[in-house]
């Protein structure tokens, strides 16, 4: 997702200063383009519920791994 927003951030902004040709390629979560923004909103949010399920799973799967050893026992 970071490279996906640095090219676009790079591409932009080397068009805003006229080093680059104008494509049309809108700034990421500036600018209005309703499927550019759509789809950073979506990438967004997917990269931030498994970042969330990843610290769920290290912090209360080996808790309950402890627990299930510990009625075991």
């Amino acid at each position: 997702m970071f490279v996906m927003l640095a090219v676009q951030v790079f591409v932009n902004l080397g068009a805003v200063t006229g080093l680059l040709p104008i494509t049309g390629v809108t700034l990421p979560f500036i600018s209005f383009g309703g499927s550019s923004l759509t789809l950073l909103m979506l990438a967004a949010g997917i990269l931030t519920n498994v970042s969330m399920f990843n610290t769920y799973t290290q912090t209360y799967k080996s808790q309950s791994v402890e627990q299930a050893y510990i009625r075991n026992v």
